[in-house]
């Protein structure tokens, strides 16, 4: 048997998660309110936008999944701004389950994304950024063998913070670009595979749920233009780096996961 092996638990921090995410929520709405308290002080009015695009997420856990799963996802935004700083909300979901394929199994995977963050502007081109992100994974495994399917799931969720800097263009729209530091909690539930006797001691041996830290970042480029007083065209590229650092008795594994996030979608003002 594996000596990487570890009891089978819940799959999320339900308690832990929902207090952060509440606790996340309550700070962001405080900067709100006293941002829009300020913009009423100074009779100037915010401006507040939804948005909705499509687009595809690529995503690499080489130390799980053999092979790179392109998701099209939809995402949803909504954004609230005052002359000082921008409160940003999102959601993703794939549309749909992407079909996999490994070396021992076939199966399909789908994942969610949740973010919030907060824009501070410290002059006409630079800003600070700081928010929370959660996200997940699941994947569902047919052995080819023809034996029981198994489930895995990677999750992560926590805070980031980094800068940004915006370009505005006469006719061109506006281009901004970031790069922020994430520093995450993970969950990754880890089911039995059929690993090779070489591999069984690496991270494709392990098995059970491990609550990892995780850290890394975020680089990302926003494009923005105006096509009417009513709608604005958005197109976003991002890369996510990110390191699991899992400690299992005396042994360590770091498991690397990237993304990388292309969409375009609509802004509109309401």
């Amino acid at each position: 048997p594996n000596r990487f092996c570890k009891a089978m638990t819940p799959h999320r921090s339900i308690h832990r998660t929902g207090l952060r995410a509440i606790t996340t929520l309550a700070v962001f709405a405080a900067v709100g309110l006293t941002a829009s308290a300020s913009l009423a002080q100074s009779n100037s009015a915010g401006a507040r936008t939804i948005g909705a695009s499509v687009g595809y997420t690529d995503s690499e856990f080489n130390s799980r999944l053999e092979a790179p799963i392109a998701y099209p996802m939809g995402r949803v935004s909504a954004s609230f701004s005052s002359a000082a700083a921008t409160i940003d909300i999102e959601y993703a979901q794939s549309l749909g389950e992407r079909d996999i394929s490994q070396r021992d199994a076939t199966g399909a995977a789908k994942r969610s994304d949740a973010s919030i963050e907060l824009e501070y502007r410290l002059g006409p081109s630079y800003s600070f950024l700081a928010g929370y992100s959660d996200t997940d994974t699941t994947v569902r495994l047919t052995p080819r063998d023809g034996s029981a399917a198994r489930k895995e799931s990677y999750a992560t969720d926590g805070y980031h913070a980094g800068l940004a800097y915006s370009w505005q263009f006469q006719s061109a729209g506006a281009l901004r670009f970031s790069y922020v530091w994430t520093r995450l909690d993970g969950e990754l539930n880890l089911a039995a595979r059929d690993a090779p006797t070489d591999l069984a001691d690496t991270a494709l041996g392990l098995t059970g749920q491990f609550s990892p830290e995780a850290s890394g970042t975020i680089v990302r480029v926003d494009w923005t233009i105006a096509v009417s007083q009513a709608m604005a065209l958005r197109l976003s590229a991002a890369r996510y780096n990110t390191r699991f650092e899992l400690r299992e008795d005396t042994a360590r594994f770091n498991l690397d996961q990237q993304d990388t996030r292309v969409d375009l979608g609509i802004l509109i003002p309401f």
